[in-house]
């Protein structure tokens, strides 16, 4: 059965930052030449979308950022979980989507995006029982609601401090002493997260008494995307340097 929604197409290239074709109402034999005749050595995305909440996209490369999918149907996402071996394999999914047969979802697996939102529903869940309960417990015992609210507060400022220091990475050098020094940047590699959209997975080396570590971080636009052969301040604990955290890039 021919599809008779309309399906606009849009092709990015140099990582979403360059638009280089976008056709609404596009048909078959127009998406087939599309992915025909993209230079695929280099970093190239397609998407066919009917809606802002129904969209595919194909991308990456055939070198070493490795090919993706990921689409989005009401309003959820979902990543593939094996990434695609060719051209041909995403051309597939794409005329699979424009027939809208589900071919690809049967051929393919893929994974959901909704994590982290789950995460915070069930936070704040938390959060609200625990402030119902304390209400409740404060009507009936009056006399103790000081006591129970500077208990409250201190077990705040506790996980206040704990959370900060998780999110900064700074959590892994508590009670450890620790040291600076250069580190080497010798991988590089794109991480899709969203329609059109990546960041950096960085990996670099440092030396610490006559041994090789490693570690990583994530690049975005605070620091810029960085390359191989390029140099970062690091912090790293001088009991365990496989424990090591990014904190500044050295400019050329």
């Amino acid at each position: 059965m021919r599809n008779k929604q309309q399906i606009e197409l849009l092709v990015l290239s140099d990582f979403g930052s360059k638009e280089e074709v976008k056709k609404t109402n596009v048909s078959l034999q127009e998406i087939q030449s599309v992915m025909d005749n993209i230079n695929w050595e280099h970093f190239h995305q397609v998407v066919l979308s009917r809606n802002d909440y129904d969209w595919i996209e194909v991308g990456g490369n055939l070198k070493e950022d490795g090919l993706a999918c990921i689409f989005e149907k009401d309003n959820e996402q979902f990543v593939i979980d094996e990434a695609p071996t060719s051209v041909k394999q995403m051309t597939e999914i794409l005329i699979s989507y424009f027939h809208n047969d589900g071919e690809f979802l049967r051929k393919n697996k893929f994974t959901g995006e909704k994590e982290e939102k789950k995460k915070k529903e069930e936070e704040s869940k938390r959060y609200n029982d625990w402030k119902r309960k304390f209400e409740q417990e404060s009507k009936r015992e009056k006399k103790a609601s000081i006591r129970k609210f500077l208990l409250a507060s201190i077990i705040l400022i506790l996980l206040i401090f704990v959370s900060y220091n998780w999110f900064t990475g700074e959590l892994q050098f508590f009670g450890q002493k620790t040291g600076y020094t250069k580190a080497k940047i010798v991988n590089t590699q794109m991480q899709h997260f969203g329609r059109g959209k990546y960041f950096q997975i960085v990996t670099y080396e440092f030396d610490y008494k006559n041994q090789k570590y490693s570690g990583k971080f994530r690049a975005g636009k605070g620091i810029g995307k960085q390359e191989v052969g390029g140099f970062v301040r690091i912090k790293f604990s001088t009991i365990n340097p496989n424990r090591s955290l990014m904190k500044g890039v050295y400019k050329n």
